[in-house]
């Protein structure tokens, strides 16, 4: 089981807006993971979409995208869905009966498993209805 820690796109959004409602816990949950052994930062390719879009679509704000964009580019490692993930990620979300997890979300469930991950920082309550993954709070 790989340590590396994967942080979805709520936990990013809240780490760099100043204004989103969890910016403090975040700010201090990323204090306290920098300083634990957790094998490194994930981030799969849709979070990064996901993340870049809401400082680009929703603040309007294409100098903060970019430049945001570099810094978490620089911590994480990215992994890319492959078409097998793709596939897994469509199934979870058809099957999903106790959750309201959008396709990206899945899409990171796919990838943990992958990738033997089962720890994700996030915001998104859903996660906590998962087994298969702990977020880390």
């Amino acid at each position: 089981m790989s340590k590396m820690l994967f942080l979805d796109s709520s936990f990013l959004v809240a780490l760099y807006n100043t204004r989103d409602i969890h910016n403090k816990r975040a700010l201090e949950l990323m204090s306290r993971f920098s300083k634990e052994d957790h094998g490194g930062f994930a981030i799969s390719d849709y979070v990064f979409d996901e993340f870049i879009n809401v400082f680009l679509n929703k603040y309007e704000d294409i100098g903060k995208a970019k430049k945001y964009g570099k810094d978490v580019l620089d911590f994480t490692t990215v992994f890319f869905c492959s078409e097998r993930d793709f596939k897994n990620s469509w199934e979870l979300f058809d099957s999903q009966k106790n959750t309201t997890l959008n396709f990206t979300d899945c899409s990171i469930i796919s990838l943990m498993e992958n990738k033997g991950m089962n720890k994700i920082a996030t915001f998104d309550k859903d996660f906590k209805k998962v087994q298969r993954v702990t977020v880390v709070d």
